[in-house]
């Protein structure tokens, strides 16, 4: 009897000594956080588990006098994203992420989808890793503002920032940010900045600006925090416009019955035997047409054959075509314009009854050697 009492006394005493912790004071002069914790690590008589990258950038000025480890630990990562577990004898540091040491009182509530899952039940922790496996398209990494706490689910959050051009670094005014259920929206000042507070946890975020990329950003919210954003230029390509400057040419004057044929136009036209005719192409006009089989002449508006008049750069061309009209007299690759008079024809062309045919040829380039060219079974031509 008296050896069972006597373990069972040792037993207490090991379990109280075990859950007496040992206070701790020390003093912090702008000392790196990471030798401010191996410090704490050595007085605590407590093994410390973290990731040193997680504690660079940060400094400690403090002073704790008989402060228990909690307490000390609380002041050192007072103003950073790091979170602390004290696991009887060890200390695990975590980068911004709360371990909850019991379940939400409605865990075992009636099961729900995962959409409603994450868009009402806001007291549950969020666990990020999980749920960016989740995203089928996310145009931005995910962002994490302020400290994960406990107890924070009902609270919001100020989130600022700035928005600039990616490729000038100007300030983007006039952007929308919002939410995508549109019951949080914010819109840039003059600077690009904006504000916006929003609910604790997960918010899904779209930009809308005409001219610049629509993104949408990810964030969660665990304190207030700024968040800066560049975009780029979105242009549209257009299909091609093609602006030619004769395109009015017909109803620039009020003049009745004068017509302009397009040169570029009549070199596609395919041929079998022969050559490009301008004259043959003006055959196809109204009130002009052949004057029969084997014949090089063409009425117009019912005169005779003699009754047209062509002219050559300003000079009379008596024959225009040869070998029964086959050959044309006039190089299409040489011609730069024909302007065809059926009436009213101008006093300076003469008195010649049914038209008069004004072919003009083009202006040499003085700079660069070149020519065009054409090959058939019957003749070639090159100019």
């Amino acid at each position: 009897m008296q050896k069972s009492f006597f373990v069972i006394f040792l037993l207490m005493a090991t379990n109280l000594f075990g859950q007496t912790e040992q206070n701790i004071t020390a003093s912090f002069n702008n000392t790196p956080l990471k030798e401010a914790v191996l410090k704490v690590e050595t007085l605590s008589n407590k093994k410390f588990y973290f990731d040193e990258s997680w504690l660079k950038g940060y400094f400690v000025t403090k002073t704790f006098e008989n402060e228990s480890l909690r307490n000390v630990l609380s002041g050192l990562f007072g103003n950073t994203n790091i979170n602390f577990v004290l696991n009887e004898g060890n200390v695990i540091l975590l980068n911004n992420t709360y371990v909850y040491t019991e379940l939400p009182s409605d865990y075992f509530n009636e099961a729900k989808s995962d959409e409603k899952v994450i868009e009402e039940n806001n007291n549950a922790p969020i666990f990020q890793e999980e749920y960016a496996e989740r995203q089928t398209v996310q145009q931005r990494k995910m962002v994490t503002i302020g400290k994960q706490k406990p107890n924070a689910a009902n609270k919001t959050y100020l989130l600022t920032g700035v928005f600039k051009n990616s490729k000038t670094g100007e300030p983007l005014q006039n952007l929308s940010i919002s939410t995508t259920d549109r019951t949080k929206y914010a819109v840039t000042d003059s600077d690009g900045r904006f504000s916006i507070r929003l609910p604790y946890g997960l918010n899904k975020l779209e930009t809308n600006l005409l001219g610049f990329e629509k993104i949408r950003q990810d964030v969660i919210m665990y304190g207030d925090g700024s968040l800066n954003i560049e975009l780029r230029e979105n242009t549209e390509s257009l299909e091609e416009v093609v602006v030619k400057s004769k395109k009015d040419a017909n109803v620039r004057d009020a003049v009745v019955g004068v017509t302009n044929i397009d040169i570029e136009t009549i070199k596609t036209i395919p041929l079998v035997l022969g050559e490009r005719d301008i004259l043959k192409v003006a055959t196809t006009m109204p009130g002009i047409k052949t004057t029969g089989e084997g014949s090089s002449g063409f009425n117009v508006r019912g005169g005779r054959a003699d009754q047209n008049l062509i002219l050559l750069d300003d000079a009379v061309l008596y024959n225009p075509s040869h070998f029964l009209g086959f050959f044309s007299a006039v190089n299409p690759f040489t011609t730069g314009s024909l302007e065809i008079y059926k009436a009213s024809i101008p006093a300076e062309y003469g008195g010649r009854l049914s038209s008069v045919f004004d072919i003009e040829t083009k202006s040499g380039d003085m700079e660069k050697f070149k020519g065009e060219g054409s090959v058939g079974p019957i003749t070639a031509n090159l100019a």
